[in-house]
C-alpha cells in the first residue's frame, strides 16, 4: 500500500516541479524523512511488532508527503480538481475489480489448481476494469482519443455505445 503512496508523491514532485516549486518536494520529503525516523523509532521498539512495524513508517511517511504535495500543488498551480472523477470513481472501480479478481480466483481454483486459473483471473479483472471505467464514465472519447490510433478505436466504440 505504501508503494501506491510512494508513487503518488513522486508525481505530484514533478508537478510541483513543473510549476516552478523546485525546493517544495525537498522540504515535504524532509518532513516524510521525520515522520518515518518518528514512527519507525517507536514502534519498532515495541517487542511484539519490531521490525513488522516497519512498513507502517513507509505509508506514513508516504501518505503524509502525497497529501501535503497535492494540496501545495493545488494552492501554487491554482487549479480545482473533480474528486469524484479523479479519486472516487477510480477507487471504487479498483475495489469492484479487486472483488471481481478474487472471485473469478475462487472458482477458477475449482476448475485448475494451477497457476492458469491466476492469469485468468486477472484478464477477468482486466477486462471487467475496462467496462467498469466505461460504465462510470471515465473513459471518454479524449482519452482514448490519445491512445494510438485512438481517434478509429473512439468511433469503433461510439458506434457499439461504449463511449458517452
Amino acid at each position: 500500500i505504501a508503494a501506491i503512496s510512494s508513487c503518488l508523491s513522486s508525481s505530484v514532485f514533478t508537478m510541483l516541479h513543473a510549476v516552478g516549486k523546485i525546493d517544495l518536494p525537498v522540504r515535504i520529503m524532509a518532513l516524510g524523512c521525520v515522520i518515518k525516523v518518528v514512527t519507525n523509532y517507536i514502534f519498532v521498539a515495541i517487542p511484539s511488532l519490531n521490525i513488522k512495524a516497519a512498513p507502517l513508517g513507509n505509508l506514513l511517511c508516504y501518505t503524509t508527503t502525497a497529501l501535503v504535495g497535492l494540496v501545495l500543488l493545488l494552492r501554487h498551480a491554482q487549479i480545482k480538481i473533480n474528486l469524484m472523477n479523479t479519486l472516487l470513481k477510480p477507487l471504487f472501480a479498483g475495489f469492484l475489480t479487486g472483488v471481481v479478481a478474487r472471485a473469478a480466483l475462487f472458482f477458477l481454483n475449482l476448475l485448475w489448481k494451477s497457476s492458469m486459473a491466476a492469469i485468468l483471473a486477472i484478464g477477468v479483472a482486466g477486462v471487467f476494469y475496462v467496462l467498469i471505467l466505461f460504465w462510470l464514465g471515465l473513459l471518454t472519447k479524449e482519452t482514448v482519443s490519445t491512445l494510438p490510433k485512438g481517434e478509429k478505436i473512439a468511433e469503433m466504440l461510439e458506434k457499439v455505445g461504449l463511449l458517452r
